[in-house]
């Protein structure tokens, strides 16, 4: 069926209808307005982009990696020794690591060392390439 951007006024060009229209075009109109103005309020809108905390400033947040980056290892290491001596599982170092990390990595991340840590971090710190 053809709505007409002109309510009351058929597409065929006869006679113009009398009152209101029929139920079912009523709301295929509204319908098409709601879509439009959604249309045009949405416009530009990006839904699926990952948001930081501090998304204005890239190059603070990744500083604040680096001075991070240390402090996790250092958590890494002191987990191991308390598994080592038996006061701690490996099952709750991992948990607390994964949570450790959840700041900035994605799940399922596994560390590497130290230094190749850092040094993945310094490569893709926009600082570094651009100064």
């Amino acid at each position: 069926m053809y709505l007409s951007s002109s309510i009351g006024i058929p597409p065929n060009g006869t006679n113009p209808r009398r009152g209101p229209l029929p139920w079912r075009e009523a709301m295929q109109l509204a319908d098409r307005r709601l879509f439009d103005d959604y249309s045009r309020a949405c416009a530009g809108v990006t839904v699926l982009e990952v948001l930081r905390r501090d998304a204005t400033d890239p190059i603070a947040f990744w500083e604040r990696v680096i001075r991070w980056l240390p402090r996790l290892f250092e958590l890494k290491r002191a987990g191991e020794r308390l598994v080592r001596e038996g006061r701690r599982s490996q099952a709750e170092i991992d948990e607390n690591l994964r949570w450790q990390m959840r700041h900035v990595y994605p799940p399922g991340y596994a560390l590497g060392t130290e230094q190749d840590a850092l040094a993945r971090t310094s490569r893709a710190n926009p600082a570094k390439r651009t100064g």
